[in-house]
């Protein structure tokens, strides 16, 4: 990509910029992909991706503030 990596994370850790928010989107992005592969496999009746499901609902209701 011929990008000087030191900017690029200077850019990435700068709120506001819009590397930082192509970064976050594409985590977003991907971590949501991660989670439908793993929730299809739970369909599947994987016991990993059925205990990992679990695993994940707990952890979203912990983080979330009612």
């Amino acid at each position: 990509m011929d990008i000087d990596e030191t900017i690029l994370v200077d850019d990435i850790n700068s709120v506001g910029n819009p590397a930082r928010r192509a970064f976050f989107k594409g985590m977003a992005s991907t971590a949501n992909d991660i989670r439908k592969g793993i929730r299809d496999l739970a369909d599947a009746g994987s016991p990993f991706s059925i205990a990992e499901c679990q695993r994940l609902i707990t952890r979203q209701l912990a983080e979330t503030k009612f």
